[in-house]
């Protein structure tokens, strides 16, 4: 009788290598400093692949840091805080 773990790890193997972006996503950590203005309604990460053309919206109370993750290693991200 034959045993189906080896043939389980390798597609397992091939699905994670099919991935790469999983594999190789990095971390970015942001802070500012904070809005002295007492009618402050929170924070907003806008963030993408194209100065100017943020695909990505981060909608924060307000705090004046943020960690996000999921950055692909070898782009160039354009990142801007309102």
């Amino acid at each position: 009788m034959r045993s189906s773990t080896g043939a389980g790890f390798t597609i397992l193997v091939l699905y994670l290598l099919s991935i790469p972006g999983v594999l190789f996503a990095a971390k970015i950590q942001i802070s500012w400093n904070p809005n002295t203005e007492s009618d402050l309604a929170g924070y907003r990460i806008y963030y993408g692949t194209a100065s100017g053309h943020y695909g990505y919206v981060l909608r924060l109370g307000n705090v004046n840091s943020v960690q996000i993750d999921g950055f692909l290693e070898g782009y160039t991200y354009y990142i801007a805080v309102t």
